[in-house]
């Protein structure tokens, strides 16, 4: 029977880091404004993105990128220690929906993707409510001993057959915010941009900016090295979004970086830009939950 773990913890903060990346454009491409990132916690769990949808309805979205279960499907899984409550899958599931409802939660948005590239091949926006009914239905249509012993999932995607009417259950409810978004969505999406936008350039706070530097301390979050000295005896480092304004990427210190010039040139530019926007990501983690800049 596979174990199910199958991506190592030192990789797994990192994978989920760039497909969380590419689920925040996802959301903002579909029409969601006013992106706000949470990023970190335990095992770097908590990946939210609170943002107003395209019908102006404030929302906490909790990210969780799939589990690949070799042979057999996609499967986003929930905290296994849930299950010391709960005598099954189903009930596991509650347990987490629940704490992540009391966490301001109020949808789940379950991914799948490529690591090194960052492409998405289903990202469906569940309400959290419903996700426990979904893997209670899903439950009833698996004949997998693997799946019975693991059951605490929500499956996305079939490889093998026994999984099928799963995947189409999971692809049948939500949204699917890969598919272009309806007229009144994009309209909305053109006048949100028009409020933010001052001819083709974004506004950026400098406060957000100058904490970010502060935080670094004169060294690039990116490779690590210490920013050249300038004729105030400062050193010199830029900042970058990682998921840009122009992207409805937040301008906030849970999305930007102080970067040395070359990692800056490299995340626009480099062929291994995926890696380099994952280093700053991880970078962003590691710094634990942003903090608000006064007014």
């Amino acid at each position: 029977m596979p174990s199910l773990s199958e991506v190592p913890e030192d990789r797994s903060h990192e994978r989920e880091a760039v497909l969380f990346a590419a689920a925040a454009r996802a959301l903002g491409a579909y029409g969601y404004s006013s992106l706000e990132f949470d990023i970190g916690g335990k095992k770097a769990r908590r990946r939210y993105v609170n943002c107003v949808s395209p019908h102006g309805e404030t929302c906490s979205i909790w990210i969780k990128s799939a589990t690949h279960w070799p042979q057999m499907a996609e499967a986003v899984r929930f905290p296994w220690k849930k299950l010391s409550v709960s005598s099954d899958g189903v009930g596991a599931v509650t347990v987490a929906c629940e704490a992540a409802a009391k966490r301001g939660a109020t949808h789940l948005l379950a991914i799948v993707g490529n690591e090194s590239s960052g492409m998405l091949s289903f990202a469906r926006l569940y309400p959290l409510a419903d996700v426990p009914s979904l893997v209670a239905a899903q439950a009833a249509t698996i004949d997998s001993v693997f799946y019975r012993a693991h059951s605490a999932a929500l499956v996305l995607q079939a490889i093998a057959s026994e999984f099928a009417d799963a995947a189409a259950a999971a692809s049948a409810a939500g949204i699917d915010i890969l598919s272009p978004p309806r007229q009144d969505s994009t309209a909305i999406v053109e006048k949100t941009a028009t409020r933010v936008r001052s001819g083709n350039a974004y506004r950026r706070d400098p406060k957000v900016r100058a904490q970010v530097l502060q935080i670094a301390g004169g060294r690039c979050e990116c490779c690590g090295e210490l920013g050249f000295l300038t004729e105030t005896g400062e050193r010199y480092l830029e900042t970058h979004h990682v998921v840009g304004v122009s992207e409805r990427g937040p301008d906030s210190s849970g999305n930007i970086v102080a970067v040395c010039p070359l990692c800056h040139r490299k995340a626009h530019y480099a062929a291994d830009r995926i890696q380099i926007e994952r280093k700053m990501l991880e970078a962003i983690r590691r710094r634990g939950r942003p903090v608000e800049i006064a007014g």
